[in-house]
């Protein structure tokens, strides 16, 4: 009988209606309750997720974690730089480049990145370098 009265949580925009629900409520009742410190703060995760669609499953305050095998930031930083400053240059090209700066890095390398940052044809890099400024 309780189960048919509540909503369907387990969709997403249900979820987030019940949610948002929830943190309204509770905090209207403790906002007008004369004994606000006997009542506990509403979570943040609630929080979040009342004002953001929730990750699915995903954790939301785990911190992003680097994994040991990845390349150095820095590294990776010059990567961009010169791909963002030079965007006809092929993975050949910025490999070559990049000895020259004293980065040994392989093509398969340069296109995992470019991937990550959507940069992987030559128009997603013009456009990138435009959107940052940078004119060749």
């Amino acid at each position: 009988m309780i189960k048919a009265a509540l909503p369907d949580i387990y969709s997403a925009t249900n979820f987030r209606w019940f949610v948002s629900f929830v943190c309204r409520t509770v905090g209207e009742y403790i906002q007008s309750s004369p004994y606000p410190w006997l009542h506990p703060p509403i979570p943040l995760h609630l929080k979040i997720m009342a004002e953001e669609e929730p990750l699915c499953r995903k954790r939301i305050n785990k911190p992003l974690k680097r994994s040991k095998n990845r390349i150095l930031e820095h590294v990776e930083d010059k990567i961009i730089e010169l791909t963002l400053q030079n965007t006809h240059f092929t993975s050949m090209q910025l490999m070559m480049e990049l000895k020259q700066h004293g980065i040994n890095v392989s093509i398969g390398t340069i296109k995992n990145i470019w991937k990550e940052e959507k940069l992987n044809t030559r128009e997603l890099r013009i456009i990138k370098s435009q959107s940052l400024n940078i004119y060749v």
